[in-house]
């Protein structure tokens, strides 16, 4: 399974130009959640999302924890568990934050980031499944995730260990070290 050519679930095909273009020009957190459910609404039903550690906790450094969880999010495609990909939210998220940062400076963590876009998205009724990473518990946002989800009812997996040691197999030296 590991062996095969991964090429071909790299991106994920409901994120379409427009929705980057959009992406990129969005000044709040709630255009950035409206342009996620614009491209849920595209996908098949029974969407699962991925949960786990990306700028807390984790490797304790977000560059290899988004390397990890992309390549996760692309076993669950591989696997046809019909994740939405999240990760293509960066392209706002990354800027928002900056601007937040500058006016809430003292706050350690962006809450919009789970108070308006990951509290839409999973108030949606779109996200039907989440798996959660293994370390998922280190991370401030993922515990945030894992109560708003239980208090949602929305099913909760773990990520297979199995997946995620080949994964982590295969960034050993980026990640590992």
């Amino acid at each position: 399974m590991f062996n095969k050519d991964l090429s071909s679930y790299w991106y994920c095909p409901y994120w379409k130009d427009r929705h980057i273009f959009e992406l990129k020009q969005a000044k709040t957190f709630e255009r950035v959640t409206e342009i996620a459910l614009s491209v849920m609404e595209t996908m098949p039903q029974e969407l699962s999302q991925l949960c786990g550690p990306i700028t807390t906790g984790g490797f304790g450094d977000e560059l290899k924890n988004r390397k990890i969880f992309n390549r996760c999010v692309i076993e669950l495609r591989v696997q046809k568990l019909n994740p939405f990909d999240q990760t293509l939210l960066e392209k706002a998220i990354g800027p928002l934050k900056i601007k937040w940062k500058k006016i809430n400076g003292a706050e350690k963590y962006c809450k919009p980031i789970l108070n308006v876009l990951y509290k839409g998205i999973f108030q949606s009724g779109k996200i039907k499944r989440t798996f959660f990473l293994p370390n998922w518990h280190t991370s401030e946002g993922s515990v945030w995730e894992r109560n708003l989800i239980q208090s949602l009812g929305i099913e909760i997996n773990e990520f297979p260990e199995s997946w995620y040691q080949k994964i982590l197999e295969e960034f050993y030296f980026e990640v590992v070290r």
